[in-house]
């Protein structure tokens, strides 16, 4: 039997610990660039959302 520590386990049995975070640049209110990011977790759950304006370059091609 292999042994695991507390972290592996976590990700085989339950828990949080397994997060997959995605970045997208949107368009918010007043036309101010925002960059979104979210994570998920191993069940595809959002565990967290957090944004912040950023340069208006990086929305460029967007509605």
């Amino acid at each position: 039997m292999k042994k695991v520590n507390t972290f592996e386990a976590s990700a085989i049995v339950g828990g949080n610990c397994k997060k997959v975070c995605t970045v997208e640049f949107v368009r918010g209110t007043g036309g101010a660039c925002m960059e979104v990011t979210t994570c998920l977790d191993k069940h595809g759950k959002v565990v967290s959302q957090n944004s912040a304006k950023v340069d208006s370059k990086n929305c460029s091609g967007l509605p």
